[in-house]
């Protein structure tokens, strides 16, 4: 996010001005997100950008070049139920259930 921020930053100020992205940054400074809650930056307006914080929550699906990438369901910040990969042909790659993840995850027995 950084890197993109500073992109913005050098492609969208002339010398002297002050951009929205300049201003976002610094009071996203005092933004803090009480978990499971995540800091966010959007498009706002024409031109401006919004900070505010975002709990996932409902289905999620991740696109990338045209194709389906990920398909999977939040519940208050919280993976839940099957969650599907597909490769770059949109075919299925890998499927996991966020239940069975956590029944596999590796326990310390000390």
């Amino acid at each position: 996010m950084g890197i993109f921020l500073a992109s913005l930053l050098l492609a969208g100020c002339s010398a002297g001005e002050v951009s929205s992205h300049e201003v976002a940054e610094s009071v996203a400074k005092e933004i803090t997100c009480p978990e499971p809650a995540k800091k966010e930056y959007r498009a706002w307006g024409k031109s401006g950008l919004s900070v505010g914080c975002r709990i996932d929550h409902g289905p999620f699906v991740a696109i990338e070049n045209g194709v389906v990438s990920i398909r999977g369901q939040y519940e208050h910040g919280q993976k839940v139920g099957r969650w599907i990969t597909y490769d770059k042909e949109g075919n299925v790659y890998d499927e996991t259930d966020s239940a069975d993840a956590e029944k596999s995850s590796p326990v310390d027995e000390d």
